[in-house]
């Protein structure tokens, strides 16, 4: 075989054999006529100019080839700035927004209570000035707003007008107190019946409808009681929570509000939002202290690797516009006026603050029975009945609240589920959520959630952050809201409160429904619906440096790795790709295999080692050597074989003109030809060895998964050397952007070669391999990984280099797979990726390197890239 053909140069054209030939003979000849001469000339100069020109013209393609690439960058780019620049004019229109419900509630707070306060204060001589100035501000308000019909006031009122004072005047010093109605169109005594609260605070109802913009139904404009009286039950509840706030951090006044993907305006929060900027940087920076300060004091651990990787490398910006674009139910009933809710926790042996949790579930109890009049919170208390040595909830309660204390089995015990929805129906709960056992609920919960049931009806997952207290109660953090749209990579706090509503589904399809409120049910809703995200503080997580549980869930942990890698699989069902629709997965056991073994017949003794290998399998596999080599070779290697007592089949493959990939489709063909009589095949290069569980594994892994091709680790050897770990596992879809499984490393169902006639390149002396894996993806085959070692490759050739004998050719080799890739990721579709990601366990490996984790970012790239382009 012609060696610099198989090193990738081109064998010597005729013509310059020629040349050698004519000097050859021309050798003490007599020189031709100076004529001649330059007659010889002018061809070569020709030559000459022929060379520049497709020198030119090599070089215009290559800029034209990365003019392309960079205008395709430049598209994918431009598109993200143009959706950047749209989220950054909705988030401004949201300020401006909240900025306008900012200014009526301040306005509205200053009227109400500060007036009161500072004429209180004031002496009594300047309480008359106080009163005029109050009067002058509202009758200009009342002026400007041109809904007060003066002419009819004095019509309708004429002791009104014999008064001396101007409509507006007597209006607000006799006319309001009297209940005379302003104008036609606005009846003070039935706005003021559908805000009570009003006379509370002692607002006049003609001004509060001004400035909220409101009026009653009486009047020319649509009217919506509930949104109209938000600011004065804002401030209402404001007023009454304002013991229960401790010192410079007010109760959510610091922290973030959302529903789905838009933030919460100051009317809908049920207390306002009072903060300046440098307010809000001095309490960011002690967020940021306190969270230092938890981390050194309860040693929290790194997140699990998963979750760093999933978080770079998931397409999370789509994620982020899926929860963001989530709409209510249509079908979604409104929650009820007076919705009754369900406090379940699980009993898990924490006895000395149990007490404390009953005290505060108590507390809350009281101050809602108060507020309502009515025992709707029920206790749901799993666990620790069966316990002597525990103590009964049943026992902290009075005798008129135990009724609504119920206590059931232990978790683990069988029904447990059942028991819990039932104790659901039961108690004829709307609303329920969980409470740990040392943790303890605000006495202001259930005022919260009403609101924003109120407000959001038919809402049915409520979050919010937790106060992070010691053992001993001792404050120790205010955590912070995420916004939902950004629950994916943010994931849930330690303690994060979840209220859900009873009709919300939070099981899979198919499976039973245990009400269990999870990171992954919850995902699993802010992709159906949108999440609402309130920044009240509405219970305390305690933490106890004792408790093991504790630190775990202080996080991220494997259980919220696997929670991300379920949601992405749901996720990639909402994205477009090709679907696996070849139906399920072969199944049934595989008993034989064949063995492709590649050679040139130059290294012999490294080949009877590999042969050995092979008949030293414990599943009957017959190897199969293809010769790359004339006659002369392959008898040579029969011999040689034959000598060393090795049973295996010999194929020739003559043809010395074709390169790495010829004698790889010879043995295709004969696995094809053959069928019938293996199950399996793989690929081996003569310096390669597998161990002896090689065919045993991943014939079982073929069989056990159904998939297409099993694929699993190898070592690396230099000669004369102990072997080192070879590549790491990627997810699959990353060979699109490079190769990280060595063709000794995989196994294939012959039948799936058999339906798919994939082929070698037989042009390229390089990355072959790589090639065909690609080949194999795009096909549609099932990839399934074992993070088990079972092969080793030796180090001897240049392909395992990082210099190339010839490196224009490698190059050459490399563009072209990877040009291959990115039609293969256009083909499968971001779906693919995803779904890949998703399979992938990034704890079964070694921590992954900066480049491996920079090539899932970018192969993740080529698929959104891709993605855009089949839009097009």
């Amino acid at each position: 075989m012609d060696v610099s053909a198989v090193n990738g140069q081109a064998p010597k054209d005729a013509e310059s054999c020629g040349a050698h030939r004519d000097t050859a003979c021309g050798v003490g000849s007599v020189p031709p006529p100076e004529g001649a001469r330059g007659g010889e000339q002018a061809p070569a100069a020709e030559l000459e100019r022929v060379r520049a020109e497709q020198r030119r013209h090599a070089e215009r393609s290559e800029l034209r080839r990365r003019l392309v690439s960079s205008s395709d960058l430049l598209s994918a780019r431009l598109e993200q700035v143009l959706l950047e620049l749209h989220e950054t004019k909705q988030r401004m229109e949201e300020a401006r927004r909240t900025t306008a419900g900012l200014r009526r509630v301040l306005y509205l707070r200053r009227m109400s209570f500060q007036r009161r306060l500072v004429r209180r204060l004031l002496p009594e001589r300047l309480r008359l000035w106080w009163d005029e100035r109050h009067l002058s501000g509202l009758e200009r308000i009342i002026a400007e707003s041109g809904l007060f019909d003066a002419a009819w006031y004095r019509q309708a009122y004429p002791e009104a007008a014999a008064s001396g004072l101007e409509p507006i005047r007597d209006y607000l010093q006799f006319g309001a107190a009297k209940g005379r109605w302003p104008s036609p169109d606005f009846d003070p005594d039935r706005y003021a019946s559908e805000r009570p609260i009003l006379a509370f605070l002692g607002l006049d109802p003609f001004v509060h409808s001004i400035v909220s913009g409101a009026q009653s139904e009486t009047g020319q404009r649509a009217n919506d009681p509930l949104k109209s009286d938000a600011d004065a039950v804002l401030m209402a509840r404001a007023q009454a929570r304002e013991p229960l706030l401790e010192g410079s951090e007010p109760d959510g006044w610091f922290n973030g509000s959302w529903y789905g993907g838009r933030v919460l305006a100051e009317d809908e929060r049920f207390a306002p939002r009072l903060v300046t900027p440098d307010d809000q940087l001095a309490s960011d920076m002690r967020f940021h202290a306190a969270t230092s300060e938890l981390t050194r004091r309860y040693g929290i651990r790194p997140p699990a690797q998963t979750i760093e990787i999933l978080r770079k490398a998931a397409p999370v910006e789509l994620i982020r516009r899926a929860f963001a674009k989530t709409e209510p139910h249509r079908d979604a009933r409104c929650s009820q006026a007076v919705p009754r809710y369900a406090i379940v926790t699980v009993r898990a042996g924490e006895t000395e603050h149990f007490r404390s949790c009953a005290a505060s579930v108590k507390a809350l109890m009281g101050r809602d029975y108060e507020a309502v009049g009515v025992r709707r919170i029920t206790w749901i208390v799993v666990g620790g009945v069966a316990d002597l040595n525990s103590e009964s909830a049943l026992d902290l309660f009075p005798a008129d609240m135990s009724a609504f204390v119920v206590e059931l089995e232990s978790a683990s015990s069988h029904g447990a589920g059942g028991s819990l929805k039932e104790a659901l129906l039961k108690a004829g709960a709307e609303w329920h959520f969980s409470l740990e056992e040392a943790d303890e609920i605000e006495v202001h919960a259930t005022a919260a959630l009403d609101f924003y049931s109120a407000h959001f009806p038919r809402c049915r997952s409520i979050l919010a952050s937790p106060v992070d207290i010691a053992g001993d109660g001792e404050v120790l953090r205010r955590n912070r809201n995420a916004s939902p749209d950004r629950l994916f990579e943010s994931g849930l706090a330690p303690g994060q409160f979840v209220a859900v509503r009873c009709d919300l589904p939070l099981n899979r399809e198919g499976e039973a429904d245990d009400r269990a409120i999870d990171y992954e049910a919850l995902l699993r809703v802010a992709l159906d619906e949108p999440v609402l995200v309130i920044p009240e503080y509405l219970h305390r997580h305690r933490w106890l440096p004792a408790s093991a549980c504790k630190a775990a869930a202080a996080n991220p942990s494997l259980s919220t790795a696997r929670a991300m890698r379920g949601f992405l699989n749901l996720f990639a069902q909402q994205l477009a790709g090709q679907s696996d629709d070849r139906g399920a997965p072969l199944a049934g056991p595989l008993t034989a295999g064949l063995c492709i073994i590649r050679t040139q017949g130059s290294r012999l003794h490294l080949l009877a080692e590999t042969v050995a290998s092979v008949l030293d399998q414990t599943v009957s596999t017959r190897p199969c050597v293809v010769v790359h080599g004339g006659d002369d070779v392959e008898a040579q290697v029969r011999a040689w074989l034959a000598s060393q007592q090795l049973d295996a089949l010999v194929i020739g493959a003559p043809d010395r003109e074709r390169r790495r990939g010829y004698p790889l489709n010879v043995g295709l063909d004969y696995v094809r030809a053959n069928a019938g009589a293996y199950d399996f095949a793989f690929f081996l290069d003569d310096d390669d060895i597998i161990y002896p569980l090689y065919a045993e594994r991943l014939a079982a892994l073929l069989s056990r998964t159904g998939c297409d091709v099993g694929v699993a680790l190898a070592n690396s050897r230099v000669p004369w050397n102990p072997p080192q770990p070879g590549h790491q596992q990627l997810p699959v879809s990353a060979l699109v952007a490079g190769n990280f499984i060595p063709i000794h490393c995989y196994a294939m169902r012959t039948a799936f070669l058999t339906a798919n006639p994939l082929r070698f390149q037989e042009d390229i002396d390089y990355l072959e391999d790589w090639d065909f894996l690609v080949s194999l993806l795009d096909a549609g085959a099932r990839f399934f990984l074992l993070p088990e070692v079972l092969c080793e490759y030796r180090i001897i050739g240049d392909g395992n280099q990082k210099e190339k004998r010839n490196q224009e050719h490698f190059e050459q080799c490399e563009r072209m797979v990877l040009e291959k890739g990115l039609l293969t990721a256009r083909r499968l579709g971001l779906k693919r990726f995803v779904r890949d990601l998703a399979a992938f366990d990034f704890e079964e490996r070694a921590a992954l390197s900066p480049a491996e984790v920079e090539r899932l970012v970018e192969v993740r790239s080529i698929f959104e890239s891709q993605m855009t382009e089949n839009r097009r």
